[in-house]
């Protein structure tokens, strides 16, 4: 039997399995209701389960990186931008109102990432508190929260469009430093532009990948989770069972996600 002290969706799987050992031993003597929980239903509902968690990590893996790349991207947005302010500042023949509009423009892509900082705060006190939930699911992003993780960047994007066209709009900048020229500035937004779009391309994969498990696992009444659940209350609740049985049933245990964390 698999500890009881592991955590995580592929250990809900493995306890089903046990769960489904320990009926067998029960012979005749048990007698569901449902066919769905007859022995011959619950060990085919084994395999595609675990299927299905093992098939999150490839795609986990392809989007986690286009994430990262992303996130450096639109990170380094505001260092470039930053660089054009500075070089402004000591251009000759620039008027404060132009300054004025750079620096405003700038600012709004600086503080356009508040969401995702939120989120940010939010993953790291839900990892460090304790939880009944299966390891990571607080950090595999639900498709709500990757849509405005995505309005968040795809505004980072358009002001940063903004601020460089206000930069070209002045004839006098044209500054020696080659990382401070609106050709370097509009090549790295595009760079962002087009690593955004690689971002939620990776992610649906992920996130189908996400659901075919949850509902596999999760899902009422006919995820494994939900299935064990009623296997053990049908167990502990029937006179034909001797109290070792019951007691073997009950150190069975599984877990499951906070609903705002399922994928489906």
């Amino acid at each position: 039997m698999a500890s009881n002290s592991e955590t995580g969706h592929a250990i809900n799987v493995t306890n089903f399995k046990t769960l489904i050992s320990e009926v067998e031993k029960l012979g005749s003597r048990y007698l569901p209701s449902d066919p769905s929980l007859e022995v011959v239903e619950l060990k085919k509902d084994v395999e595609p389960t675990d299927n299905s968690v093992k098939a999150v990590a490839a795609p986990k893996e392809v989007h986690d990186t286009a994430a990262d790349l992303q996130r450096e991207a639109n990170q380094n947005l505001e260092v470039v931008l930053k660089n054009g302010v500075s070089n402004l500042l000591t251009t000759k023949g620039v008027t404060k109102e132009q300054i004025t509009r750079y620096k405003t423009a700038v600012n709004l892509v600086t503080g356009a990432n508040v969401t995702a900082q939120i989120n940010k705060k939010k993953a790291a006190k839900a990892k460090a508190s304790t939880t009944t939930d299966p390891e990571p699911t607080h950090t595999e992003i639900t498709e709500a929260q990757h849509s405005v993780s995505q309005q968040s960047y795809a505004k980072r994007i358009a002001n940063s469009y903004d601020a460089v066209s206000i930069l070209e709009s002045i004839a006098n900048y044209k500054p020696k430093d080659a990382t401070a020229t609106t050709t370097f500035i509009r090549g790295e937004i595009d760079k962002a532009a087009f690593l955004n779009d690689k971002e939620e391309k990776d992610y649906k994969p992920y996130s189908a990948a996400l659901k075919t498990r949850d509902i596999a696992l999760y899902k009422d009444e006919t995820g494994i989770v939900s299935k064990a659940k009623t296997i053990k209350a049908y167990i502990r609740t029937n006179s034909n069972f001797t109290s070792v049985e019951k007691k073997a049933f009950a150190q069975i245990k599984f877990t499951k996600p906070a609903k705002k964390y399922l994928h489906f």
